[in-house]
């Protein structure tokens, strides 16, 4: 069986150490859309969960996880929270309100 050269095996190597590189870098997006998909499972499954009423739902979630990442220093919760925080702040920008939001007394958004 004939031998790979050693300038093969080098090549074959680097380009498995991009690989590795480029999927290591794309832990913050991937983390962000995990959040966005476990907000839509929660809201799809009708659990209802408390809410701060400024916010709503997608904005407390967003805080609270952003709090876990922060103090608690868990950075899957960080990215967790950049993917709910920005899909509170569209629905803010959509909708006027964020979803869970039923009006607040004194606090008026003007669209």
């Amino acid at each position: 069986m004939p031998r790979i050269g050693g300038a093969i095996k080098r090549h074959a190597r680097r380009g498995g150490r991009a690989l590795a590189r480029g999927a290591y870098s794309e832990r913050y997006r991937l983390g962000a859309i995990a959040g966005g998909f476990l907000l839509g499972l929660v809201d799809k499954s009708g659990v209802d969960l408390p809410t701060i009423p400024l916010l709503g739902k997608a904005g407390t979630a967003g805080v609270l996880l952003w709090a876990l990442g922060k103090w608690g220093r868990m950075t899957w919760a960080d990215h967790a929270a950049t993917g709910v925080l920005s899909i509170a702040a569209y629905e803010l920008a959509t909708k006027g309100a964020i979803s869970g939001d039923h009006g607040t007394p004194g606090v008026a958004w003007s669209g």
